[in-house]
This record gives structure tokens, sequence and C-alpha cells, in this order.
């Protein structure tokens, strides 16, 4: 019998609680006579915890909770041990004041059984989603007393892809972002600590879970010595001495025991042993330990520890001897990429899987070279092609010709819909000049207008309507169902044209001196609103814009990927911006490829997705990107090599490469209806990509 506060008790009066220490008794009596959790659970919760802060009622109510959670469901312990880890990791696991002699033994009793139970409860717990099995598990670790659990105010979600991080020697904050599934173990295995004479048996049978585990190789290769850490913490019941970093592997091991489609999560859980670097006073720190107020944390010696650290606002690569300066004079974080990904060594981490196929050509023709190339809006497989001198428009999926040529430079174009049900191919030449065609007769709409600066880019921004009723005036008239024309050159400005009257409405950004060679559209983060877009612009090479179409204020966005990130993570010079044709992760990300081949994913309001593609030195002088959904859930992002005459399809949820061989110097990629278009130095290839 577990020393407790009788329900009965007038002392629950005299205690202090959130809003009503009556309340909380109230609710804690109707759970324990119903033995159910029920209505009155949440409010017992409001009682008992706010803004992570615990009150006297916190205390005396776990003994009573503890009591009848043999009694209870599978899906109310779940939910009854996470918050009580909550309130544990809150400091209710020290009654302050008790009105009775024995309470806090009685209380300390309590959650000596409560750990038991918990940690049996969580490996019969086979239908949590592996967010709550993350949650689940770092209660148990709360339960059993290591500071990791600490972490469960402070940690990383699914969802977001990114956690929190103090540094103890400055106290700066920031958010590491980058986290994503690595496939194989990202970091070394870190030294586990000495033993203990601990060693409950719920802890020993997570430990033959693990084995179990290991046996099966369901993390896949490369995690052996991960897992047997892991087992090893568990069968000695989780030391408080062991090294945070060590214990969030036990962490990733014990998801990973719940089910299968756990295990990309479990691997995630693992990088938060990597390192990162603080920008403010140069102090390196394992992730793990610096989450949260960073308590006892020591710093780590890069040069006896030598691997890279994830970036963030405050935290950068840094492992590299020397930094690089840019073109307009900012000095941007060393780096090596070689050696650097996702704040994670390579080796002996992440492994791209490595095939060379050979090409399948449909078709090819020579018209000279090709340095753009697009689709015409509603018509997958009609492409146009745009030359020094004029463009054509073709069938992709035939090979045949669609009416007469264009005349005109066209080193950038664009296709898009009209209210009147036509649609418009806009090609612009480096004079400036637009030209504007109609796309079912080839004749021309009006005569060329010229854009202030030569013309770089264009990109076609559907304005969806219902815009936020504080938006301003010139904004809010766009948004009707139009689709604007997106206009970058190389002065560096974006401006928007109405293709109806073919005129300039307004000037988005302007980056004087840093020409936009590239834009994209990107559906915005609200899911609710597919419509909503994001206009993407890279400025100079390595400058991320985004201006939202749902911005009140038609403003660019002050959250577009940092410079520095970008540098950090091997980018030097951007040519390529992309939507991904498919959600990863719950968003469809911005894609940017890179002259040296890196090719990265990102959130547009700035947080990064997962593990770059690092430079490949079989692959150089990259001159275009495109994406396309596969079959199995993933994407396939191809990037085309000048120098080395081939493509590049990366897989990267599954981590795999494949390098197809051309016969011609590649200018610009397009993938169209089920096809990879190249343009190249003689004309175009067509290759099946399936």
């Amino acid at each position: 019998m577990i020393d407790k506060l009788p329900l009965d008790s007038p002392l629950w009066g005299e205690l202090t609680a959130c809003y009503s220490n009556l309340n909380a008794v109230d609710q804690l009596r109707a759970i324990v006579v119903s033995r159910e959790l029920g209505e009155a659970w949440r409010a017992l919760c409001d009682e008992v915890l706010h803004q992570g802060t615990v009150y006297q009622v916190s205390s005396a109510v776990l003994p009573h909770l503890v009591e009848i959670a043999p009694e209870l469901s599978v899906v109310e312990r779940r939910d009854l041990w996470i918050q009580v880890g909550f309130l544990v990791t809150a400091g209710a696991d020290r009654f302050p004041s008790p009105p009775l002699p024995g309470l806090q033994d009685g209380l300390t009793a309590a959650l000596g059984i409560a750990e038991t139970q918990a940690v049996r409860d969580f490996l019969v717990d086979t239908e949590a989603s592996p967010d709550e099995s993350s949650y689940f598990a770092l209660a148990c670790l709360a339960l059993a007393g290591h500071r990791v659990g600490q972490a469960i105010w402070e940690f990383l979600s699914p969802g977001e892809g990114y956690v929190r991080v103090r540094c103890p020697a400055c106290d700066s904050e920031a958010e590491v972002d980058g986290f994503g599934d690595p496939l194989a173990l990202p970091c070394a295995v870190p030294e586990v600590g000495p033993a203990t004479g601990r060693s409950p048996a719920s802890w020993r049978a997570v430990a033959d879970a693990i084995g179990r585990l290991l046996h099966e190789g369901s993390l896949g290769p490369g995690w052996e010595d991960a897992l047997e850490a892991a087992a090893w913490i568990a069968a000695h019941g989780v030391p408080a001495a062991t090294a945070r970093a060590a214990v969030w592997g036990l962490v990733s091991a014990m998801v990973a025991t719940t089910s299968a489609r756990a295990a990309p999560w479990a691997r995630t859980l693992a990088r938060l042993a990597g390192h990162v670097r603080c920008l403010d006073c140069g102090s390196v720190w394992v992730i793990a330990d610096v989450m949260g107020d960073g308590a006892g944390a020591e710093p780590v010696d890069l040069v006896d520890e030598a691997t890279a650290v994830a970036q963030t606002e405050l935290f950068t690569v840094d492992t590299s001897a020397r930094s690089r300066e840019t073109q307009s004079g900012d000095r941007v974080s060393p780096t090596s990429v070689a050696d650097a990904i996702a704040g994670f060594p390579i080796a002996p981490g992440r492994r791209l899987a490595r095939v060379e196929v050979p090409a399948q050509v449909r078709w090819r023709t020579d018209i000279g070279a090709v340095r753009a190339l697009g689709t015409v809006a509603g018509q997958p497989s009609i492409i146009v092609a745009g030359t020094d001198d004029v463009a054509t428009v073709w069938d992709v999926r035939s090979g045949s010709r669609v009416g007469v040529p264009l005349p005109g430079p066209a080193l950038s174009l664009a296709s898009l819909p009209l209210p009147d049900h036509r649609t418009v191919i806009v090609t612009a030449s480096d004079d400036g000049s637009l030209r504007w065609w109609d796309a079912a007769t080839a004749e021309p709409l009006g005569t060329p207008t010229t854009n202030a600066s030569p013309v770089l880019s264009l990109a076609a921004v559907f304005m969806a309507p219902n815009p936020i009723p504080r938006t301003v005036d010139w904004l809010r008239e766009l948004r009707d169902n139009r689709t604007m024309l997106a206009v970058g050159d190389a002065g560096g400005a974006v401006t928007l044209w109405d293709p109806v009257t073919r005129t300039p409405v307004r000037t988005l950004l302007q980056r004087t001196g840093q020409p936009v060679a590239c834009m994209t559209t990107v559906e915005s983060s609200n899911v609710s609103r597919p419509d909503d877009l994001d206009l993407v612009a890279v400025c100079d090479g390595r400058i991320v814009e985004v201006w939202p179409t749902t911005a009140v204020h038609g403003q660019p966005s002050t959250m577009a990927p940092d410079l520095r990130k970008i540098a950090a993570i091997g980018h030097q010079r951007i040519l390529g911006a992309a939507a991904s044709p498919r959600r990863l992760g719950g968003r469809k990300p911005l894609l940017l490829a890179d002259r040296n081949g890196t090719v990265s994913m990102w959130e547009t309001f700035g947080i990064r997705l997962g593990d770059p593609l690092p430079p490949d030195p079989a692959h150089r002088e990259v001159a275009g990107m495109v994406a396309w959904p596969d079959q199995d859930g993933d994407i396939t992002v191809a990037t085309a090599s000048r120098t080395d005459r081939n493509l590049r399809l990366w897989h990267p949820l599954r981590a795999e490469v494949a390098f197809v061989a051309l016969d011609d110097e590649p200018l610009c990629l397009l993938h169209s209806d089920g096809a990879l278009v190249v343009g190249h130095d003689r004309g175009l290839t067509v290759v099946s990509v399936g």
C-alpha cells in the first residue's frame, strides 16, 4: 500500500493548484471511482500542470494515478505515463511542504512502481504512432531518473524537422534543422559510461526487445554497434551517469521496437548524437546535451573528434581549415561538404546506393543549341524548346513538331492561361525583349514588350482568391483566380506582369546587381489551401528570396532559407529551383540545385529537410534540374552535367543514385509526360525514365 493523501482528507483544501485544489480532487475522485480517465482527465491535467509549472496537488495526485494504472486501457496508460513524464520533469517528484509525514516517501515509492509499469506498458503498446512512442520512451527515461527525460519539453517532432538548442557557454539560442531519415548510422556510437548495480527486470525486457531488433536487422546495415550500446544501457537500468548522446541511442532503439513503420523515425532520432557549433562563441556541443537549458553539458574538442556539425542560424558546419568570401564580401562559414552532410559525417554514415543505367532514347532532333525548355499550360505532352533564334513546339510522345516556329531569341520561356481560356507562350531574350504568342495558333499577341533589364527567368504565378481581409489593396485586386507572369532580370528585380495587357504591374523585390537566374513556385505551408503559392527567386546564385502570394503586406518573406545555411551545406552557385512534385513530411519542399552538384530540400520558411545530395567528381558543372514522382512514394531528382555528359537521378528517401550517360553536352532539362527532355548543344534528346 502506497502512502498517499486520502481522497476524503480536508488537507486537499490546503494544497496549491493551478486554478482550484478542490476541483483537482473532485476530478481525481471521478477517475479513481470509474477506473478510467474519461472526461475528468483533461480537467485534472489543467489543474496539475500549466506552462511547465507544477503545484502541491501535482505531487499529491501521482500515487493515486499510479495505483489505478493497471486497470486502465493500453491507450489510457500511454496517455497517463506521458503526462506523468511531463509532471516529473517539471518537478512534481518532489512534494513541496507535504501536509502529512510520509507523503514524500509514498510519492518516491509510487514513482518507482510507475517506472516499472511504464516500461512494461511501453513494450506491449503496439498501436502508438512513432511520435507517441518517442514521448512514451522519454517518459520512461524521466521515471528512470535520467536527464534525457527533460527533452520531453524540447523534443523533435516528425512534422517539424528541427530542435531548439541553447549554447551553455554564451546562452545563445537557435533551431537545429536538417533532420531526416539517415538510413545508415549518421555518427559514431557514443561511449555508454560505467555500469551500475541497478538492473530492473522491466529494463532487461527492453534490452531483450532491442536484441531481437538487432537479430532481425530492422534498422538496416550499419546499426549493429548502436543497437548493442542501447541494449547495454537498458540491461543496466539506464545508469544516471550515461551520456545523453548514448541514451538518445536507447530512445531511438526503443521507438524502433514498437513497429516496422517506426524505423525511419527511430533512425532520425539517432541524429541527436551529432554536433553543433555556436557561431557566437565557437564552442561545439553534442545536440542532445544542449536541448533545453544545456545544464551539465561539456564542450566537444573537434581536434580529437573530427566530425561535422549541424547548421542553423546560430550553429554551422565547420570542418575545413579556412573561410571563403562571397562575391559581395559577406563572410560565410567554413565548410567541407565532402566530409559533412546535414551536420554528420558521410562515412561511416549516410551511404548512397549508386548504379549506372543506359539511356533509353525515345527520339532526338538537331535544331541548334537549346537553352530553355517548358511545357504548354494544360498540355503536359506539348513542350517548347528555345534557341538563340527561335522557339519550336513539340509533341513529346511522338517527336513531331507542332505548328510553326515562333521567331526571335528564346533564352527563357513560360506558358500560362489567359482568362478567355487561351494559352499564351512567353519567350524572353537577354536584351530584355518579351514576345507573347497564342499557343493554339502561333500568332503573336501584340508587339514585343521590353523589360527594364535583360530577362533571365520567367515563372507563372497563380493568384488564388479569398485573400485575408487586411491584405494590401494592390495584392487583393490581383487575387481573383488569374495567373500572372513573374519576370526575373539581370538587374536583380522580380516584376509581376499582367499577361492580358502585357504590362508590368508591380516589382516584388529588388536586389540591385544580383541577377535573378532562376525562379519557381511552391505550395505554401498551409496544407488546407494548396492553391496558395510561394514564389521563390534565387539572386546571384546564393540568396534565396520567397514572395508569398498570401502575404497581407505584399512584401518578401523574412523567413526564407538563410544565406549561411545555404553556404554551410555546400551551395556556391545555385542554378536551379523547383518544387517537389510530391509531399515529403506533409508538404512539398523546395529543391535547390547547385552548379557544383549539391542538391538540397527546404521549407520555404527556412527549415532544411533531410540530407542534401553532395557533389560527385563524376558529375561536374551541373546545367539543370527537374523532379518528378516515382511509383514508390519517393521522388526522382535529375540533374545534368555539362562537363561529364551525364544525368544523375537521385531518390532522396531511399538514398539511391543512378547515372545515365549522354552523347551531347546538356544545357537544360525538363520532365514531361513521363519523359526526360534534355536540351543540349545540338538540339533535343528525349529519354525514358521509367
